[in-house]
């Protein structure tokens, strides 16, 4: 599997979730966190809508408006019947939304699109797993994954900026053959058994990045390990259909 694309993201040494900061009473941070969530989960409501059968002009107004309507009037009292998690409120309030729609221009006449929503890549994503994710729900959830994986790497890739370390980012889920192990170890100097515990160690930090992640979504952290499962479950779906790559362990 493919190293994840790596957005630009802001590594916080003290970090409140996201769910703390969509509910904070200020409503500029709170504002901000939205903003945040949506440019960050953006493809999973997309992906959500195309599912549920709008077309894909239609599937971006959608979210436009979703988005827009929630940054105007956020209903936080549906996040805490969702029980805090940041998932199930984003899904069941698109399928709210759309049900009160009744223009798909809606989204640019509530003051223009201010999300940028790339249909030609988000319509390759889905094209690319259309046998996995016919399913709304499954559809939603796995796109959710993907971006929550992208937004680990990111940090992951942040902590290993500089370093002979950056170069094993390649093989954080696909270990290296032999000539490219010969190459690693060449380039960082390390022998092949400090190589095989840098690559484990690197492992075991995105792991605990993507529960980082989860957790962020989360207002209960009681809720953190059902939300992994759930997760982790859409990804051991899609690969059965179509080879599609699972998501990380939770331990390495």
């Amino acid at each position: 599997m493919p190293a994840p694309s790596e957005p630009r993201a802001e590594f916080r040494t003290t970090r409140w979730s996201l769910v703390e900061r969509v509910r904070s009473t200020d409503p500029a941070a709170s504002r901000a966190a939205l903003e945040e969530l949506f440019r960050a989960y953006w493809p999973a409501l997309y992906a959500f809508a195309r599912r549920l059968g709008e077309a894909p002009e239609s599937a971006a107004d959608l979210v436009q408006g979703y988005a827009t309507e929630l940054l105007e009037r956020a209903d936080l009292a549906a996040l805490e019947r969702d029980g805090g998690r940041l998932r199930a409120w984003l899904k069941t309030g698109l399928r709210h939304h759309r049900s009160h729609v009744r223009e798909r221009a809606a989204a640019h006449k509530r003051g223009g699109a201010w999300l940028a929503i790339d249909l030609a890549a988000a319509e390759a994503e889905l094209g690319a797993r259309a046998d996995a994710d016919s399913d709304p729900e499954r559809a939603f959830d796995r796109a959710f994954g993907e971006a929550l994986l992208a937004r680990a790497f990111a940090r992951l890739a942040e902590e290993h900026a500089d370093g002979p370390r950056r170069a094993l980012l390649a093989f954080l889920t696909a270990a290296p053959d032999d000539d490219q192990r010969t190459e690693l170890e060449r380039a960082s100097g390390m022998s092949a058994g400090a190589l095989r515990v840098a690559l484990h160690r690197l492992r075991r930090r995105y792991a605990e990045l993507v529960r980082d992640e989860v957790a962020d979504g989360c207002a209960n952290p009681a809720a953190v390990q059902s939300e992994l499962l759930e997760l982790r479950l859409s990804f051991d779906a899609a690969a059965a259909i179509s080879a599609q790559p699972a998501f990380p362990p939770e331990r390495v």
